[in-house]
Order: C-alpha cells, then sequence, then structure tokens
C-alpha cells in the first residue's frame, strides 16, 4: 500500500488513499468509543456478592460504600431511635439481642411514629428523621455544580415545605429563620448537635481529596446550624472520612484526621482535640462496653455524638458489630450511626480481603425506593 501511495503515477494511487482514509477512521471511531467510561456502581462485586477479579479498590467504590453504609446503618437503627434506657431498649427489640438491627417491625422508636407523619417510619427499613435529611442532602449534592450555601439554604426550605416527616429542633429554626428573611449562614440555627453528619457525609464524598473540601462542608453545616462547635466537629469528622476516601487504613485515617485540627483552624476551644483524646482512652478499655462509655452522654449533643463513633472506629470493630453495638448503647443511635456507619464502610474497601459493605442481605432490608434513590444519587457523585 505504501509503495503504491509512494509512486504518483500508479493507476491505483487514489483507491489506496481512499482505503486508508477508511482504516484511520475505523481507528478513530474505536478510540473514541474507548474513552467513554461508565461508572459501575459495584465494580468490584457480582450480583450474588462475590468478589471479582479486579483492579485495587477505587475511590468510587469507597464512595459508594461510605453512602450506602451510613444510610443502611440509620435505617437498621431507626426502629428503636432514641429510647434511652438500654434495658427498655433491648425489652423492644423482637429479635435476638445479637441482632437487633432492623427490629422491632413495625418500629417502635421513641417521640416519633407512623401515626404521628403518615408516610414515615412506619416499615423496618425506613429512614429515621435524621437519614431523611440525608437524604436530601444527598440529592441536593448530588444535582449540583457546585455547592453554595445560598444555593441549598434555599432548595433546603424548598424541602422543608414539602417533608411531612418529623422535624428537629433545628429544621423548625431554620425554617424560621428562611421565612423571616435571614440569608445564609444567619439561616442557619444556633445548635451543635449530630445534624451535622447529614451534610458532612454527601459533601466530603462530592469534594474529597480538593483543597476546597473543609469550607465546603462548613458551609453545607452553616445551611442548618450556623454554630462553630457544630462546624468544627463537622470538619473533623470530614478529615476522617476524607482520608479513608482516599485509600487510607482507618487507624491512619484518625491520626491524619487529627494532626489537622490545628491546621484547620475551626477548633478554637479545643473541644475536638480532646474528644480525640478522650476517645482513645475509652476505646483502650476493652472491657468497657460502648452502652457505659455512653452512659450519660447518649444524647445527640456533641461531643458526645462524636465520641461514641470514635471508640467503634479506634477498636476497629467491622460494620455490623459496629451497628449493633451501637443500637444496644441507646439514645441517638441513629445520628451515630449516620458518621461511623460511612468512615467503616468504606474503610472495608481499602484492604485485599475486602468484603462487599454493607452486605447484600442488609442492602435487600433497605426501603426500595430509598435504595433506589441513594444510588441513582451515588452514581451522579461518583461521576463528578
Amino acid at each position: 500500500l505504501f509503495r503504491l501511495v509512494r509512486n504518483p503515477q500508479t493507476p491505483f494511487t487514489l483507491i489506496a488513499l481512499f482505503l486508508l482514509w477508511i482504516i484511520l477512521i475505523n481507528l478513530t471511531k474505536k478510540s473514541e468509543k474507548a474513552t467513554v467510561v461508565r461508572v459501575d456502581l459495584n465494580p468490584s462485586f457480582s450480583r450474588d456478592g462475590a468478589r471479582k477479579q479486579t483492579s485495587p479498590m477505587s475511590k468510587s467504590l469507597r464512595i459508594l460504600s461510605a453512602i450506602r453504609g451510613a444510610v443502611v446503618a440509620d435505617a437498621a437503627s431507626m426502629p428503636t431511635h432514641w429510647i434511652y434506657d438500654p434495658a427498655l431498649l433491648k425489652n423492644t427489640i423482637t429479635s435476638s439481642i445479637e441482632t437487633p438491627e432492623f427490629s422491632p417491625d413495625p418500629p417502635a422508636p421513641n417521640f416519633y411514629s407512623e401515626r404521628d407523619f403518615p408516610g414515615h417510619y412506619g416499615r423496618s427499613g425506613m429512614p429515621s428523621p435524621y437519614g431523611e435529611q440525608l437524604l436530601f442532602a444527598l440529592s441536593h449534592v448530588a444535582e449540583t455544580d457546585d455547592l453554595q450555601g445560598s444555593t441549598m439554604s434555599a432548595a433546603m426550605l424548598t424541602w422543608a415545605r414539602t417533608f411531612g416527616g418529623r422535624p428537629d429542633h433545628a429544621l423548625t429554626q431554620f425554617v424560621n429563620n428562611m421565612k423571616s428573611g435571614k440569608a445564609w449562614p444567619n439561616c442557619g440555627a444556633d445548635d451543635s448537635q449530630a445534624h451535622i453528619y447529614m451534610k458532612m457525609v454527601p459533601v466530603t464524598c462530592r469534594y474529597a481529596g480538593k483543597p476546597e473540601m473543609k469550607q465546603k462542608v462548613a458551609d453545607a453545616i452553616r445551611v442548618h446550624q450556623n454554630n462553630g462547635m457544630a462546624v468544627a466537629f463537622g470538619v473533623a469528622s470530614a478529615r476522617i472520612l476524607e482520608a479513608v476516601l482516599l485509600g487510607a487504613p482507618l487507624q491512619e485515617a484518625l491520626v491524619m484526621a487529627e494532626s489537622k485540627i490545628a491546621q484547620d483552624g475551626y477548633d478554637a476551644t479545643g473541644q475536638v482535640a480532646s474528644a480525640f483524646i478522650e476517645a482513645k482512652a475509652q476505646s483502650a478499655q476493652s472491657e468497657k462496653s460502648l452502652t457505659a462509655i455512653l452512659d450519660g452522654r447518649r444524647s445527640c449533643a456533641l461531643p458526645g455524638s462524636f465520641i461514641g463513633p470514635l471508640v467503634l472506629m479506634y477498636r476497629g470493630v467491622n460494620y455490623e458489630t459496629a451497628v449493633r453495638q451501637n443500637i444496644l448503647a441507646a439514645g441517638d443511635t441513629c445520628s451515630r450511626a449516620v458518621f461511623f456507619g460511612s468512615v467503616i464502610a468504606a474503610a472495608s474497601m481499602t484492604a485485599d480481603t475486602a468484603k462487599e459493605t454493607p452486605s447484600k442481605e442488609w442492602m435487600e432490608k433497605l426501603d426500595k425506593m430509598v435504595s433506589e434513590h441513594v444510588d441513582t444519587a451515588i452514581e451522579a457523585i461518583q461521576n463528578f
């Protein structure tokens, strides 16, 4: 062919050039097709949950596990949410104490029910009020090109008006502030509780590894909670999740996050640093249960709702064990579950011995509509 092309007197030159042109076009089309990447929601596992022989775990897979881990841990804890007496909680569970997740069914949480909020909380596998806020934040992060406090506050007001579930104090105050004309960040309630995790998880998954991550987390928290303590603990929890999403083993992620407290500049009172120190000390007392550690601090208030999850992380328990121990510890189980559920599930994807987390069995217990909603949002976040 090249001999023909080099000889301009050859009668077959034009034909040869035409054939060469056709070949080059086909090669170009194949190259273009090869650059199209489709994100598999579960790239390292087959439909039956078995591990595929693929490349090392990716950030994309850890994002999948983090978000699913938060949502499933919340739903697994909802049936006994806000029962503060551990003995009463055990009597409420209809399954065995060894497997308290998703029990009882129908759920029996304290302070809310399907009767009071029709269409919500009526079946095991549905999210708690915290989980519902998490779903809003997840959707907003997935649909927004560049997260801004002003646009998120407007979106949250629209969501809150049609929510229909149980509003917490911070959400009620946020709505009142917005209606009175207060703009972000002044629209956020002066609230320093564990609602921070509902914004932290999706925002961190979206911006992990980017220099603007901590500011985006802080901005999202101030939409709903315009409070310095809330932001300080929110950014610290984001640093743990970020490190895991980027591939650090959990114990290394905890060290990395603690080392960044001063650098990040949010811990003006020193409470975040103190919480890390206490959690390490408590976790070292192997004979002391999480139930005992959280005695007197089972509510959604910080730092207790931060220390509890950290103890589970420092002890290195697996995802299912963490969810079960947290349920039996009683109180505000759902907010704690969203935090440690995201981190421990993502961390399980950093080792060669990784298994699908949450498991297929637990995923199937999640409300079907919630599951579909979550996976749609996850795919969008993975593709940013």
